[in-house]
């Protein structure tokens, strides 16, 4: 998934813009919630073996914070992975280039990780 489309999605709906907050990390972005500041999404690049994968290389991951009953049924498919540097239970990675997710879905886990960070304000 193009990271325009993901930006431009959470501008255009949550007036969102991306947060670069790391020298070391400058390709890893934060979205927030404006009103209470927590974070719903996290872009970052790992090494594909952090991931479990079994290929020599990097990828660019999405990590969303959602409800944990959504996330035991989400690792099990492809693309989906326990989160990569955050809570486990609360959190989840996505492959962006993995060809084979479909970007309306990632939008709408975008969307429901939005709300889930909106209600703890």
């Amino acid at each position: 998934m193009n990271l325009n489309v993901i930006f431009g999605f959470a501008e255009k709906n949550f007036g969102s813009k991306p947060e670069y907050l790391w020298r070391k990390s400058p390709d890893t972005a934060v979205l927030r919630n404006n009103k209470n500041k927590k974070w719903y999404a996290i872009i970052m690049k790992v090494a594909k073996k952090k991931l479990g994968i079994d290929e020599i290389g990097n990828t660019q991951i999405l990590n969303l914070k959602l409800d944990p009953i959504m996330i035991s049924s989400l690792v099990n498919k492809e693309g989906h992975y326990p989160a990569y540097h955050m809570n486990k239970e609360h959190w989840i990675s996505i492959d962006l280039n993995n060809k084979k997710l479909i970007d309306d879905e990632i939008i709408s886990l975008i969307r429901l990780s939005f709300e889930i960070v909106d209600k703890n304000i």
